[in-house]
């Protein structure tokens, strides 16, 4: 049983080919440069660098830690089920979530293997979370990300601009649909320490996962203001803001970028309702589940390292897969290709509860 982590010399390959390793499993190195995979290699380990198609041969599991373009991720997946390895990512854009889970159904279903992609801290966390939740059915999900000012990096208004995404998506009444006009912002009420907090509507990955398990109306996802915008006064135009300024990324005023979030972000001390306390958890995934006015369930799940737990949850459903322990095979969302509860129990660097 192999697992071929491509992209091994990134960021988060190197994260996940750590927790692999300490779990004892066999992996091998995949990539495009071969010079910074065998700086990553240890003693005995294989190592792949050539055409996406022969990559997987021999493979259990591949694990892309790369962030490919739509026909590079379709040719590793198709190359993946061909040689009858799984395939699973971290990949959080709305658009390529939707679009792994439909176009690769039927091969994964005819080869037996499983597609899964959004299989990261964002956004499985919150899709098995929704899962148990609803129980199957309810009238409104709500789904809601704070971060920790030392963790939100990843959640700036420069890492939502910075790379080409299909336009959001939102589900209301039963369907998916464009973002309607409306004011995009409100509070809501997060565990301590972070407490009630400015949010407004986040583009997450669960607006195309939940509605394939769970039969419900409407679906709100938001995320802490300090995590997504500089300012919260720019958070009602986050939504015009970010095709803007993903154009000025692509010019020499890029940089222009950085200095006026720095400026904006300078402009008030932090305060208690935009931040939390130091030396608490880095995250903290709510979930609510309701029929009509009526609360069904509150369910959360906190950390300490939105890097590092993503990197586990990628591990953990690696390794799930290579066991043949998944609950179903296609392309699917991770709480279906996995069982929720089992699956969140066995994350050691998450704690999750009511």
């Amino acid at each position: 049983m192999k697992i071929l982590v491509y992209g091994a010399s990134g960021q988060l390959g190197r994260r996940v080919l750590e927790q692999l390793r300490s779990r004892g499993l066999n992996v091998c190195l995949g990539g495009r440069d071969r010079a910074r995979l065998e700086a990553m290699a240890e003693a005995g380990e294989e190592m792949r660098v050539g055409p996406l198609a022969q990559l997987p041969s021999g493979m259990a599991v591949i694990v892309n830690c790369a962030p490919l373009g739509r026909a590079d991720c379709d040719a590793l997946i198709e190359a993946s089920l061909h040689h009858g390895a799984h395939y699973v990512d971290a990949c959080g854009e709305q658009s390529l979530i939707a679009h792994i889970l439909e176009r690769h159904q039927e091969g994964a279903l005819r080869a037996g293997r499983c597609v899964v992609p959004a299989l990261g801290l964002d956004y499985a966390v919150g899709d098995c979370l929704a899962r148990l939740a609803a129980g199957g059915a309810c009238s409104d999900l709500i789904i809601a990300y704070a971060f920790s000012g030392r963790q939100a990096g990843g959640n700036s208004l420069q890492f939502a601009t910075s790379a080409r995404r299909g336009a959001e998506v939102v589900f209301r009444g039963g369907r998916r649909g464009p973002v309607p006009l409306e004011l995009d912002s409100g509070r809501f009420d997060f565990p301590a320490p972070w407490g009630r907090q400015r949010v407004g509507r986040y583009g997450a990955g669960e607006v195309i996962t939940v509605p394939r398990h769970t039969r419900t109306t409407n679906i709100r996802t938001l995320i802490t203001a300090s995590a997504l915008v500089p300012h919260p006064v720019l958070l009602p135009l986050f939504p015009i803001l970010r095709p803007l300024v993903a154009l000025v990324l692509r010019t020499p005023l890029r940089g222009l970028v950085g200095l006026v979030g720095r400026w904006l972000g300078g402009l008030r001390a932090p305060r208690q309702e935009d931040t939390k306390p130091a030396g608490g958890p880095a995250f903290v995934v709510v979930v609510e589940a309701f029929e009509g006015p009526r609360k069904l369930a509150r369910l959360w799940a906190t950390g300490n390292d939105c890097h590092q737990t993503t990197a586990e949850v990628l591990v953990h459903g690696a390794e799930y897969l290579a066991g043949g322990r998944a609950t179903q095979c296609g392309a699917l969302p991770p709480a279906l290709a996995l069982p929720p509860r089992e699956f969140l129990n066995g994350l050691k660097s998450l704690r999750w509860g009511e």
